[in-house]
């Protein structure tokens, strides 16, 4: 991890017990969301606009993703038993368009790397967030940025 500190993060599942079937293109969970400076990045995207794989298919297959939320950076999180390194991706304070184009691009390939999901299907990757203290206003203007993406998201509950 470079020696950068990740705060006290512990996620369960492993990726690698796969995922469930969800249905059709279901549409993300809504909330209660700040809007942010990133949130116009979201406005004139289209619907599922941060799961290219979805067009002209009709099976989601939902699989977990871990990010943490800090203050100052995104991470993504691997799962137990993977070697790979988490991904920190930098965000400033008041969360830009482009670290949100950062952040859709890295699930992207997570998603590439897991494979194919099923026959005329997609993957549909379940955000499960973490939000550190102190961090809620980056948490709720990302989750602002994401609404059409596609991906479902999830806070961990404190």
């Amino acid at each position: 991890m470079g020696g950068q500190p990740t705060a006290n993060l512990q996620f369960g599942s492993p990726r690698a017990s796969g995922g469930q079937s969800a249905g059709q293109n279901s549409s993300p969970n809504g909330g209660s969301a700040r809007s942010g400076s990133a949130s116009a990045a979201s406005g004139s995207r289209g619907n599922n606009w941060g799961l290219p794989g979805s067009r002209g298919r009709t099976t989601a297959v939902t699989r977990p993703l871990h990010v943490a939320v800090l203050r100052d950076r995104i991470i993504l999180v691997p799962d137990q038993g993977d070697i790979r390194p988490p991904k920190h991706l930098p965000i400033s304070s008041a969360l830009q368009p482009v670290e949100v184009d950062r952040f859709v691009t890295a699930v992207q390939g997570e998603i590439k790397g897991w494979g194919l999901a099923v026959a005329d299907g997609y993957w549909k990757p379940i955000l499960r967030f973490e939000v550190a203290v102190g961090a809620e206003r980056q948490f709720a203007e990302l989750q602002t940025a994401l609404q059409g993406s596609g991906f479902e998201i999830e806070r961990k509950s404190q």
